[in-house]
């Protein structure tokens, strides 16, 4: 690098960082200025990159050539005739047990059918493993663990550091249950309790079965408890850091993998979702799984690698509805790569054909319900979709705007999420954008970066994953930046930071000549510091403000331990309408077997409704507390217990009456 290249570099890359640090401090204090932090930010992204172009020489045209040179899969499928019978197998597996599960099902058939479905996806697999080099692979495994103990003891540390950041008080963090756990919660119940008994249906909010099976294991083993309930998730989500450890490092090496993987760990965004008994959790892990075994099929050319792509990506199908994207996120990739590199499709049509017939083979099955359920695929997005629900020429008219500017304002609500708009959902809630100020520089950067390396595979797969998730995970529906529409982006947002860092460190040390060791220095600190930025907010800021979920939740969740300490042999009546009912699924999943009953009118007189099976306890709502003493002309003597928030305001009262009647003792 010439001496002028140099001071030029260094110049343009502290210029970037003071203009995207001054536009950061627009978002963050400047809030009416909004655009001006934008261009701020885009003056920013371009001295960076041209510091990048800089200090890096371009490739010569040799290695552009190199990088098509791909040799030839022979034609396995025709050598091997038992691979057929076993892909054949699995393929009628798929079809029987989706053509058997569109008619009714006990308990047992449902687990006998999921049992086939499982046993389909192994033959399928095991079609594609070339055995030699599976032999290989595992009698080189030991020797390869050695030479790579140190490696394999960062990737444990990490997955223990992940899993201490989700499994940890999981029954108490977040303070309350959520209505939607707690819903998901009582499907599993039911999955236990044999009233729900297809695992390829769908069930609550068309969610689909799969996921309250899973649940139910959990369940089955620690009983319908917080912790029951939330520990696959958390289990996902710890998982979900190793696998990106080995996504990053097999796009971009260790430097990179290591920082993605730390800042997935302790991210904040991550580390609340993973611990919320909801599906969200599980399709991050799924999808850095689906293509790391992409990207290990694409470099070794093994059918194997594709077929257990394929397999991932049906399985993400069964999970949040927001995966449906994924398979989108494929398609536009190969087809990106088939466009940009002549030598791509021939060489790995093949490959990709095994990846669609796995992803098929484990789709089947659901997909076979929603051909006959149509309705329960688009639900969400017939009801959330801002084209679909006819909000979007709702609010044109109302406001008297075009529908293009309302367009580009969830465009632009959702662009920044990590930047300036805090998530007005109640699932997450924190108060700021989905990054914090400093994290949100190093971000952009490593965004740009990529954006401007899209014939790279890598960086393509980064960017199109990103904002095919914001485009339909938050653009094209009601009230963005929703978070947890938007999980499946906490992955890549980790990539690009890592990305940015390491670019903003390689650009330091050829511009100020640093030693080697000094680059890996700072960027210790500065994650270091990244990290406990994180897990600072979330577990000594976030947590104590008490905000995830909203007010009724506290409530039901508050009453519904009450009631479960009573046991099933009371009856409780609830004033609480019009604001809360009986039903909150909060309720039923903490005090399992409590039965019971709404008050809708206003009581005028001693309540003639209670029956005399069980102790009865009244529930009273605040707004609904004078009706006490009607209640009291029914049952004087008894015990008025409150249930109050730290701050001292009252969430709930309970009327508990001292003369229990005598059937409660037969």
């Amino acid at each position: 690098m010439s001496p002028r290249n140099r001071r030029l570099a260094s110049l343009c890359l502290l210029g970037g960082l003071a203009l995207a640090m001054v536009g950061q401090f627009y978002f963050a204090k400047r809030r009416d200025y909004i655009w001006d932090g934008v261009f701020l930010y885009g003056l920013a992204v371009a001295l960076f990159l041209l510091a990048v172009r800089l200090t890096h020489p371009a490739p010569s045209p040799q290695e552009r050539l190199g990088k098509l040179r791909w040799r030839l899969v022979s034609e396995w499928i025709f050598q091997h005739p038992w691979r057929v019978l076993l892909v054949a197998t699995s393929a009628a597996v798929a079809v029987g047990v989706g053509a058997r599960a569109t008619r009714p099902l006990t308990s047992g058939q449902g687990y006998t059918l999921l049992g086939l479905w499982l046993v389909g996806l192994l033959l399928y697999v095991g079609a594609t493993v070339q055995l030699r080099a599976a032999q290989a692979w595992l009698a080189g495994l030991p020797g390869r663990a050695r030479g790579a103990r140190w490696e394999l003891t960062i990737v444990l540390s990490l997955l223990a550091a992940a899993a201490v950041a989700r499994l940890v008080s999981l029954e108490r963090i977040p303070f309350v249950l959520g209505g939607d756990e707690a819903s998901m919660g009582l499907e599993a119940v039911a999955v236990l309790e044999g009233r729900l008994t297809n695992p390829f249906a769908t069930g609550w909010l068309s969610h689909p079965n799969l996921f309250f099976y899973v649940l139910a294991g959990a369940i089955g083993l620690l009983g319908p408890t917080i912790t029951g309930l939330r520990l696959a998730p958390a289990l996902a989500g710890a998982l979900t850091v190793p696998a990106l450890y080995l996504l990053a490092r097999e796009l971009f090496g260790r430097r990179v993998a290591v920082i993605s993987a730390v800042y997935l760990a302790v991210y904040h965004y991550a580390i609340h979702y993973s611990r919320l008994g909801l599906n969200n959790a599980v399709d991050p892990l799924l999808a850095v799984l689906t293509f790391y075994f992409l990207c290990v099929g694409l470099r070794s050319r093994r059918p194997a690698w594709f077929a257990l792509a394929g397999v991932s990506l049906g399985l993400e199908q069964y999970f949040y509805i927001g995966s449906r994207v994924m398979p989108l996120v494929l398609v536009a990739l190969v087809g990106w790569l088939a466009w940009r590199e002549r030598a791509f499709w021939p060489t790995y049509r093949q490959q990709l054909l095994i990846l669609a017939g796995a992803f098929l083979v484990t789709g089947w099955p659901l997909f076979v319900f929603f051909a006959r359920h149509p309705n329960d695929f688009m639900a969400r997005v017939t009801q959330l979709g801002i084209i679909q629900s006819g909000w979007l020429a709702r609010e044109a008219e109302r406001l008297q705007r075009s529908q293009v500017s309302l367009l580009w304002q969830q465009f632009a609500k959702t662009a920044l999420a990590f930047h300036f708009y805090p998530d007005p959902a109640p699932f997450y809630r924190p108060g700021q954008p989905l990054l914090d100020f400093v994290s949100a520089v190093p971000f952009t950067f490593g965004l740009a970066y990529s954006a401007t390396r899209l014939r790279e595979r890598r960086h393509a797969l980064l960017v199109l994953w990103f904002w095919a998730v914001l485009v339909f995970g938050g653009m094209l529906l009601e009230n963005p930046p929703s978070s947890q529409r938007l999980v499946l982006t906490a992955v890549p947002a980790s990539v690009f930071l890592a990305l940015g860092l390491v670019q903003i460190a390689d650009v330091a040390e050829r511009a100020f000549r640093w030693q080697r060791s000094s680059t890996w220095l700072a960027l210790g600190l500065v994650v270091a510091l990244l990290a406990a930025v994180s897990v600072r907010f979330y577990f000594w800021a976030y947590t104590p403000s008490r905000v995830y979920a909203g007010f009724n939740t506290y409530v039901a969740h508050e009453m519904g331990l009450y009631l479960r300490s009573l046991g099933p042999g009371c009856r409780y009546y609830f004033l609480g309408a019009p604001r809360m009912y009986a039903g909150f699924p909060s309720i039923p999943y903490l005090a399992p077997g409590v039965e019971g009953h709404d008050v809708l009118e206003p009581l005028t007189g001693p309540p003639a409704f209670v029956e005399t099976d069980r102790r009865p306890v009244f529930l009273f709502l605040p707004e609904r507390l004078k009706e006490l003493e009607a209640v009291r002309l029914a049952y004087p003597a008894g015990q008025l217990r409150e249930f109050r928030q730290p701050s001292g305001s009252l969430l709930f009262a309970a009327y508990e009456p001292s003369e229990v009647p005598d059937e409660t003792h037969r």
